[in-house]
């Protein structure tokens, strides 16, 4: 993959990541833990690079993945970091995003 594709996905799955977190009920005003939305931010592209990075491994180059995967997968995604510590680190993102991904794939409407 070349650096403008992996940019622009990193940064396609930074904004759903925190799309999702301003659409959490309780914790979309609060990004103290964070030190406010430029942190959530930034950890977030942190994370969003990871992210990117499994969905275009090698072995994975010939798959296809649906738009909806930004919708159903990594917004939701954002919306559950916001409600957790800010001790979280990236590889703790990217684990529960696999996890999450695994069972969507395996769904019977993909």
């Amino acid at each position: 993959m070349n650096t403008t594709t992996h940019l622009r996905d990193t940064a396609q799955i930074c904004a759903f990541l925190y799309a999702g977190a301003l659409q959490h009920p309780t914790h979309s005003k609060d990004y103290g833990a964070w030190n406010g939305h430029t942190g959530f931010v930034y950890f977030s592209t942190e994370c969003a690079e990871l992210i990117s990075q499994y969905l275009n491994q090698p072995e994975r180059v010939d798959e296809i993945y649906p738009g909806v995967l930004y919708y159903e997968i990594i917004e939701p995604l954002g919306e559950w970091l916001i409600s957790q510590d800010s001790s979280l680190t990236c590889n703790q993102v990217l684990e529960r995003f696999i996890q999450t991904f695994q069972v969507w794939v395996k769904a019977p409407r993909h």
